[in-house]
């Protein structure tokens, strides 16, 4: 049975705005084509890849995974399971530290625990002049990083290491070498953990939880930190949706 655009939106159990931005993926079409076009007939394909894709999303599996795609600073990053879904709230994490950056002549910034890279590949895009590092402990993040940076052309600008937090500078960076240490970081309490959102349960556990007060894994930045950055030099970061400078 043939259906309309505007038809499978109405018998869509999802959320409206859901819907029609995984029937937009679907149509491979923005949101404003199904506004434009209601009467669009959906082929037999797209009606079944839309209700399999549906019913991912019914079972709270994060719209960014099955669309493979979450907005950042206004460019599109891919995503999936090897990595979080950026946050909206980090997006003040990277104005911050543009505009700390701006203030320093060639910069060396590092960004810990890059996760999908879009931290480390905004700054690139924004602050050409800097030195720009990215680290994590999961190599598989690593791999969605250099993805992210090869699409919005900037892998030149940045050198990925894989490691725990600051100990891969061991090998490329002497002491007092940094400007600016950004980090979004775990910070979950571990029993906290089972009663978050289920959708969280599908990101990767490694980039939640902060140990048994949430705050383990910063407070072992802070003190690498103390190693590697320069005299006046920054941790900025975000803890718990706040913008946080040490």
């Amino acid at each position: 049975m043939s259906m309309t655009t505007q038809e499978a939106l109405k018998i869509s159990t999802l959320p409206v705005t859901e819907a029609s931005i995984l029937l937009a993926y679907v149509l491979q079409r923005d949101r404003s084509y199904l506004i434009a076009h209601p009467e669009q007939k959906l082929t037999c394909a797209q009606k079944r890849r839309f209700e399999t894709l549906a019913k991912r999303l019914e079972n709270h599996e994060p719209l960014a995974y099955v669309t493979g795609r979450e907005e950042f600073y206004g460019m599109g990053f891919k995503v999936d399971k090897r990595v979080m879904i950026p946050r909206p709230e980090t997006e003040n994490l990277v104005t911050e530290v543009i505009q700390t950056a701006e203030k320093i002549k060639n910069p060396v910034i590092v960004d810990v625990g890059t996760g999908s890279g879009c931290i480390a590949v905004t700054l690139a895009k924004y602050l050409p002049k800097a030195t720009l590092l990215a680290t994590d402990v999961s190599s598989e993040a690593l791999e969605v990083a250099r993805i992210n940076a090869a699409r919005f052309k900037v892998s030149k600008k940045i050198t990925f290491l894989c490691g725990n937090l600051l100990e891969p500078l061991r090998e490329i960076k002497g002491e007092r070498s940094l400007d600016i240490i950004a980090a979004n970081l775990p910070y979950v309490k571990k029993d906290w953990y089972p009663k978050l959102d289920p959708q969280i349960f599908h990101e990767p556990k490694l980039a939640l939880i902060g140990g048994e007060t949430g705050l383990e894994i910063y407070q072992q930045l802070f003190i690498q930190a103390e190693k590697y950055l320069k005299p006046g030099g920054k941790v900025i970061y975000e803890l718990d949706g706040q913008i946080l400078i040490h």
